[in-house]
């Protein structure tokens, strides 16, 4: 009898206990979002004024401050999925910190402190710079090209402070990027990839660029191997968009032909390397024209775009600094605030931006707040700082 109670409890706590990880695990993940966005919406700013770029900066630097991630990295994927994709790299805690959203949202507050002389808090992001790169990694791991956007801010800390650490950290991120050039002379986002991606660009190119004034090698040539590719095999030559990824042997053109996120990617790296040498001046406007052709009603982008009316906070500032690269002067830092004051909340955060990709037809569901997008909205607000 006793053995009978014992197994029969032993039951029952197994049972609450899988009831328990099953709510925590799958309903909620799953109903909270939805429960959330109907009944209690995030209050947005009412008008912009001389206070909304201060309270984005401000919330920018508490972002970069927690040792919370705040991109979507997940969609809900139920219980048993979830369990087993625990111990998977991509959702460590250093993988979600030491990765592209927050290293943008660095370059961000970085450039724009340097821009307008703010000695405080660029001594502030320094020391929250050092933390991660130098006192939370001591023999500087570098193992994805998704960290390469962090010598961005280090070359600008580098600049100011004249220390030797930014400048070593830059000459490891470059080693890295060199060393995943595959034998056709691409850049693989991960050894021995079959696909060649767009963010790829996004994320390297700009680095290059900046790190080729600090080199006495000329990266010039490498740089334009990576968009060459791209512009020849992956784009369409009536509208200039390029799609997600290109089959590396036989260049056939794979994923969506209209990822937003993906479009930024290459619209900045194309953005960067016509304002430095000129270059792809057909392939660049081409694209510009044809982000006015498929804005939504509200004249902005979605993850999608031309799909749909809904917004992506991280297509639209991507497309928009695109712009601003070359043509700061046409753009009113008002009249921006003002088209997505809708999507900025009381306490300065952009919000609604999709969850990262998974792969080339494999997009993410959910939206949320990101480190990204913060990022590039301060770099759009520094580009078009007067």
């Amino acid at each position: 009898m006793k053995k009978r109670k014992i197994l029969l409890y032993s039951l029952l706590s197994i049972s609450l206990t899988i009831n328990i990880l099953v709510f925590s695990l799958d309903t909620i993940p799953y109903v909270w979002p939805k429960v959330k966005s109907k009944y209690f919406p995030e209050r947005t700013i009412v008008s912009v004024n001389t206070d909304t770029e201060k309270i984005i900066i401000e919330r920018g630097l508490q972002m970069i401050s927690s040792s919370k991630p705040q991109m979507v990295w997940d969609d809900p994927r139920g219980f048993t999925e979830t369990l087993l994709n625990m111990s998977k790299t991509t959702n460590s805690k250093e993988f979600r910190l030491n990765n592209y959203p927050r290293a943008f949202l660095f370059y961000g507050l970085a450039d724009y402190f340097s821009k307008i002389n703010d000695s405080d808090n660029l001594d502030k992001l320094k020391n929250l710079f050092d933390k991660l790169i130098f006192e939370n990694n001591k023999n500087v791991l570098i193992n994805r090209i998704d960290q390469v956007p962090f010598g961005l801010t280090s070359l600008i800390l580098y600049d100011v402070y004249k220390e030797e650490k930014y400048l070593y950290y830059s000459e490891k991120l470059y080693e890295y990027t060199i060393g995943s050039i595959e034998n056709d002379g691409l850049i693989s986002y991960r050894k021995g990839q079959e696909v060649i991606l767009n963010d790829v660009l996004g994320m390297t190119v700009p680095f290059l660029i900046k790190y080729d004034d600090y080199i006495e090698a000329d990266l010039k040539y490498i740089i334009r191997q990576q968009l060459a590719f791209y512009i020849e095999h992956g784009i369409d030559q009536d509208t200039y968009i390029p799609v997600h990824a290109i089959q590396r042997e036989n260049k056939i053109k794979l994923g969506s032909a209209n990822w937003g996120r993906g479009i930024g990617w290459y619209a900045i790296a194309l953005s960067q390397w016509y304002k430095e040498t000129g270059e792809f001046e057909k392939e660049y406007f081409g694209l510009m024209e044809s982000f006015k052709k498929i804005q939504s009603s509200e004249n902005l982008w979605g993850q999608f775009p031309g799909r749909s009316d809904g917004f992506d906070a991280s297509t639209t500032t991507m497309f928009l600094y695109s712009l601003a690269l070359n043509f700061n002067d046409s753009i009113n830092k008002n009249d921006v605030l003002n088209s997505i004051k809708h999507y900025i909340s009381s306490d300065g955060t952009i919000l609604h931006t999709s969850g990262d990709t998974y792969s080339a037809n494999y997009y993410s569901r959910s939206f949320g707040k990101s480190e990204l997008s913060q990022g590039m909205l301060l770099l759009l607000l520094s580009e078009l700082y007067k």
